[in-house]
């Protein structure tokens, strides 16, 4: 069952372990969306900040309540901030709040009761709309894992360059990933940039078909072309100019976050099929999966 939840910061007093998390709670009672405190479970083989790390990064936004001058809260703020991860500031009325953290907007509450009704008005709504365009994402990709004819583990794949890492959010718990820089052999000598690349294979049978690549970015802040997607043959060169789209920074929704992105093409019975991922600019990139489905025929292919 997939779980839906945001990350809370805070200072681990008995107050505030009581009265400010059902504070929180409250607000966000009825959404769909669970807390998560950064001492709510231990697990086996991993440090306190590597767990830490780990659910902020995977957590549809967090709380960071800067009243205390505890540092914990400040660390896993700045891991947020890093990351380019969804975060919402709060704390108490007269709170001094560091210097670096002034100009940041932030939700300043006297009661409980009262910081419970700005995060209803100022958070939960959008943060509610933002989880039903997940969970329909998340529908569509059911949909793509039920239909595909054929379906590429990225790590599995030809590479040019990156690495396997483990990966919760990714289908098999695998993904593939580029950490800038670009190695020195790819800029010095212009060697081909694709981070992902193959099968060659037949698909079976001529018709029309879509890939449709899994892929999340860590900065999806960039109005120009990060990735390219491609469909290409070695022996129908033509193909990968007919059948190529850039994508944007600012195409994923959120950082750090998968996003399904499709590729129309049309197929002849071509013996040595590629779908490819191209990098543009250096960014980190995990790549989990290429899925194929085959489309029923339509007018605009009919030749």
């Amino acid at each position: 069952m997939q779980e839906y939840y945001y990350f809370v910061a805070h200072e681990f007093s008995k107050q505030e372990k009581d009265d400010l998390r059902r504070a929180i709670e409250d607000a966000f009672e009825g959404t769909g969306l669970e807390a998560y405190y950064a001492n709510s479970e231990v697990r086996s083989g991993m440090t306190i900040l590597e767990r830490i790390k780990e659910r902020i990064f995977s957590a549809q936004f967090g709380i960071y309540d800067i009243t205390t001058k505890r540092p914990n809260v400040f660390v896993e703020l700045g891991l947020a901030m890093a990351a380019k991860k969804p975060f919402h500031i709060i704390c108490r009325k007269r709170t001094k709040i560091p210097a670096d953290l002034a100009g940041l907007d932030r939700i300043e509450y006297g009661t409980y009761k009262e910081l419970t009704e700005l995060l209803k008005t100022k958070i939960s709504k959008d943060e509610l709309e933002k989880l039903e365009q997940r969970k329909e994402r998340e529908s569509q990709e059911d949909e793509i894992l039920q239909k595909y004819i054929e379906l590429h583990q990225a790590e599995e794949l030809f590479h040019r360059w990156g690495k396997e890492v483990q990966d919760n959010n990714a289908r098999n718990k695998k993904a593939w990933t580029v950490i800038p820089p670009m190695p020195l052999s790819l800029k010095e000598y212009g060697l081909d940039t694709h981070i992902v690349y193959g099968p060659y294979e037949r698909l079976p049978g001529a018709g029309v078909y879509k890939a449709i690549f899994k892929i999340k970015v860590d900065n999806n802040s960039d109005i120009y072309p990060i990735l390219r997607l491609e469909i290409n043959s070695d022996s129908n060169p033509a193909m990968v100019k007919k059948h190529s789209k850039d994508i944007k920074g600012t195409d994923f929704i959120y950082p750090r976050s998968y996003q399904l992105f499709e590729l129309e093409f049309e197929y002849h019975d071509e013996p040595d099929m590629q779908y490819r991922v191209r990098i543009m600019k250096e960014t980190q990139t995990w790549i989990d999966y290429i899925a194929i489905i085959k489309l029923p025929l339509s007018t605009k292919w009919m030749r």
